[in-house]
């Protein structure tokens, strides 16, 4: 990542099933995400694709947080995953399709 580029976007949020956010390739080259590795997954019908991986600044109004993100095909619709929503400490809110903050929780005292 290279200088605190960010880019205003709309997202899909799958807090359920998709680990790692996705964002199109070109997005990501414009914000100077680099390619970190390449990992293997598994698509619906079972059959299996490889994908590059990068670590993205994601920006939720006052919080920001650094996550894994798919290289996803340009022209994609971005997609809000789990480990991102975590590293920010937010959940859904369905009824108002609103990001809201949760607690976090600690299993003993630090």
């Amino acid at each position: 990542m290279k200088g605190n580029l960010f880019l205003a976007m709309n997202a899909l949020v799958d807090a359920n099933a998709t680990i790692y956010s996705m964002v199109p390739r070109d997005s990501l080259d414009q914000v100077g995400v680099t390619i970190h590795e390449t990992r293997e997954f598994a698509l619906p019908d079972d059959s299996l694709v490889e994908c590059d991986l990068g670590y993205a600044r994601f920006r939720f109004e006052q919080r920001e947080v650094i996550a894994l993100v798919i290289f996803a095909p340009e022209g994609s619709t971005p997609l809000l995953g789990k480990t991102a929503l975590e590293n920010a400490r937010l959940g859904i809110d369905p009824v108002n399709e609103l990001l809201v903050p949760v607690r976090g929780l600690l299993k003993q005292v630090v």
